[in-house]
């Protein structure tokens, strides 16, 4: 079990594949307890709840509609009953003078103008054309009471909304409805709906193109990605010196053709000086672009290496898609609980005062009526916030679970050959191997890191909803602090997301606990500070960019076919249809690039993990591909034999062990073995020599020394250096790059 501190562990083991074991048991012992009072609390909302009530509505008897109760009148059970499916709310004289008056004020709650009051009907009643003679809907109430139909009405969901189209609406009810912003809704709905199914077969072109085109790319990103950064990186420098020139030109060319009255003259210093500034930044671009054009290397190297990864298992695409269903299932439970919990209660029929209007008379009559109100023992707040939190908890595991699967797909093909070159692969079937991996050994490091950022999301939340009562005050201040609250907790949030993202990438390389892979992850960060923001900054800026560019280019394209083609036949509103293609295309383009996101993030922290943790040694070799090895030029040591001895046979402890150089030559250089009469290898080697004999024709140098105790002075990794130093420098040889891991003469 992974534990959580912060102690060094030096044990080499080769990453990934060696030493894994389970981590942060205990914490998956919580969430699985805490899911056990998730149950419970959806079990309370079950026995006592009734998810028909939100569905159907409920009276003002306290009955829901179409569904049998106690409260159902008895010349209405069964059959009768079961078809009264929607719910019609009747407008009193003091609704009407309310809406007439102060119709902004119902703003905050506008169904709270008819709580309490609904009918259950069959169909919504619509009104008289007469005014004389009103349409009238009986209650079923004791006594009966008939209510004035004032407005026209349609079945959404089960309620009886206002046709505002309708003349026969009640104009005090129009108005409102249009201060809500709402008049033109049910039309311009309606539009829409048909032009959606019209342009069905546009919408699946583009989602099915959009599909293919972003599966076709990520395979050829280990070519062009290099080429996207590069032009997007100079881009931007010669749009800066660019507008510029421009800036000179135009400053010029006014300065010289227009008429001394015209008042550009009197811009002519500001268009300069702006010039100047552009020339400036540009020059600061150009000399960063310098100075970071290494670690841009870096950043592409990065990307091609995860391009490479999800060539080699392509099936890791299929994540996020799977992933979802598991999100919505889990969205879908803890929003199922909360209607449940909002529903587990008794109602309450108290006897409300009300003013029926009597249209012939014109008169208006006071009467009391029942009023149903919902008086409910288990919506309390600790009961809805323990399952607010829970689902929150839930869907943060479930996205850890992908995001760890895909990681370790990413560990696999990066520590898979420890050898510079081109020969990674993920293992067959290395997804499902990544996936099982994740559930049987870190459920408790996901179950820890989602915790975490649960807590911040609740708290987010639970500040948002303080920031919505406080918007309506006329503080400034308090809003202008509230405000700035929820810019702190957004942040707060991304940056708990992204620590999480590094310490689960750690656990899949070393099978550490959370906090340990935290301490770990955060300790590279700061090592390579530098390469992980560049590499970042860099492949943030490409994902936007061809995502733009994917949304963009089908988004013309279905534009010109609604406009010029016949699958526009039957499309009211191609613009709309347009937009939504759009939507579709980003959110698609969106699930490929999340993967390679994901990918690219593994990859980058097993790149600063093997430059960090590994010295090039037969012991912790590095793990680097072709391209980070050049740049970074970093190589392994390789053991060769030496007189024709075996390396077995060379003991640890006696014998001679040769170290070649796994670096090309330089221009006029040649190979040459070191062999050394060592207790131990060159990378940890605790003696002095005591003699250099070079031996003929074979440009190899024997070096021989006696063990010493270790000192102060000369310190194991300090030791062979020294020694390294004076021999060369006594034989008049080149010393190499790094003494410590390769010999070259």
């Amino acid at each position: 079990m992974g534990c959580c501190c912060c102690c060094k562990d030096d044990k080499p083991v080769r990453p990934v594949f060696e030493n894994r074991s389970c981590t942060d048991i205990f914490c998956l012992i919580i969430f699985v307890l805490f899911w056990g009072g998730m149950v419970a609390v959806a079990y309370l909302g079950y026995r006592d709840g009734d998810l028909w009530r939100l569905y159907y509505g409920t009276d003002f008897q306290g009955s829901t509609c179409s569904i049998d109760s106690s409260t159902v009148p008895t010349n209405l059970t069964g059959a009768s009953w079961a078809k009264r499916k929607n719910i019609w709310y009747p407008i009193t004289v003091d609704m009407v003078q309310t809406l007439a008056t102060d119709a902004a004020s119902l703003l905050t709650d506008p169904f709270s103008i008819a709580d309490g009051l609904g009918v259950c009907v069959e169909e919504c009643p619509q009104p008289s054309a007469n005014l004389l003679t009103p349409a009238m809907q009986q209650s079923y109430s004791d006594p009966v009471i008939e209510w004035p139909v004032l407005y026209a009405s349609k079945p959404i969901l089960n309620r009886c909304f206002p046709d505002l189209a309708s003349n026969l609406t009640l104009k005090e009810l129009t108005n409102f409805v249009q201060v809500a912003n709402a008049d033109s809704w049910s039309s311009f709905w309606d539009s829409v709906v048909s032009s959606v199914v019209a342009g069905l077969p546009v919408l699946g072109l583009a989602t099915g193109g959009v599909a293919v085109v972003c599966f076709v790319l990520m395979f050829l990103f280990r070519w062009i990605v290099g080429v996207i950064l590069y032009t997007l990186v100079f881009l931007v420098d010669a749009l800066i010196f660019a507008g510029g020139g421009v800036l000179i030109w135009y400053g010029i060319h006014q300065s010289a053709t227009a008429p001394a009255e015209d008042p550009v003259h009197d811009w002519i210093t500001a268009i300069y000086i702006a010039a100047g500034i552009l020339f400036f930044i540009g020059i600061i671009y150009t000399l960063v672009l310098i100075f970071m054009f290494r670690r841009i290397r870096i950043a592409v190297a990065v990307l091609e290496l995860a391009s490479k990864v999800i060539v080699s298992a392509p099936t890791v695409v299929l994540v996020p898609p799977c992933t979802l269903i598991f999100f919505f299932a889990a969205l879908a439970w803890g929003l199922a609980v909360e209607g449940l919990l909002y529903t587990a209660g008794h109602i309450t029929i108290q006897n409300i005062t009300v003013t029926v209007p009597d249209p012939i008379l014109g008169t208006n009559t006071s009467i009391a009526i029942p009023s149903a109100l919902l008086n409910s023992e288990y919506t309390s707040i600790f009961m809805q916030l323990y399952n607010l939190f829970g689902t929150l908890w839930t869907l943060a595991m479930v996205h850890a679970i992908a995001f760890m699967t895909i990681a370790f797909v990413a560990s696999m093909y990066y520590f898979s050959d420890p050898q510079p070159g081109n020969n990674k692969s993920v293992p067959c079937g290395g997804v499902l191997i990544s996936l099982g991996w994740t559930l049987f050994y870190h459920l408790g490091t996901l179950a820890f890191g989602s915790f975490v950022l649960a807590c911040v999301q609740l708290i987010r939340l639970l500040a948002a909803y303080v920031q919505s009562k406080i918007e309506k005050t006329q503080s400034d201040a308090a809003k202008w602090v509230g405000r700035c609250v929820q810019c702190y907790l957004a942040c707060l949030e991304r940056v708990v997301n992204f620590v999480n993202r590094n310490a689960y990438v750690v656990t899949c390389i070393q099978s550490s606990g959370f906090c340990k892979s935290c301490y770990t992850a955060m300790d590279l960060l700061l090592s390579c500070l530098a390469e992980v923001a560049t590499a970042n900054f860099l492949a943030d800026w490409v994902f936007v960019c061809c995502k733009l560019a994917i949304t963009g280019g089908w988004t013309f394209l279905c534009w010109w076919l609604l406009e010029n083609t016949e699958l526009g036949d039957g499309v009211d509103l191609p613009i709309v249809l347009t937009v939504l293609v759009g939507i579709i295309s980003y959110l698609v383009a969106s699930l490929f690039f999340h993967v390679y996101d994901a990918v690219q993030d593994a990859v980058l922290m097993c790149y600063c993990y093997d430059k960090e943790k590994n010295n090039g040694t037969p012991e912790k070799p590095y793990y680097f591909n072709d391209d980070l090895a050049g740049i970074l030029d970093k190589y392994n040591q390789k053991v060769v034999p030496v007189d024709g001895e075996q390396n077995e046979d060379m003991g640890d402890m006696a014998g001679q062990r040769a170290y070649k150089s796994s670096r090309p030559n330089e221009a006029g250089m040649t190979d040459m073995n070191v062999s050394l009469q060592a207790p131990s290898s060159i990378a940890g080697a605790n003696g002095t020599f005591t003699s250099l004999e070079e031996e003929p024709n074979t440009r190899a140098l024997t070096m021989k020394h006696a063990p010493i105790p270790e000192s102060p002075e000369h310190s194991m990794d300090e030791s062979p250096e020294l020694v390294w130093d004076s021999a060369f420098h006594q034989h008049n040889l080149p010393k190499p790059v790094d003494p410590m891991m390769y010999v070259t003469g």
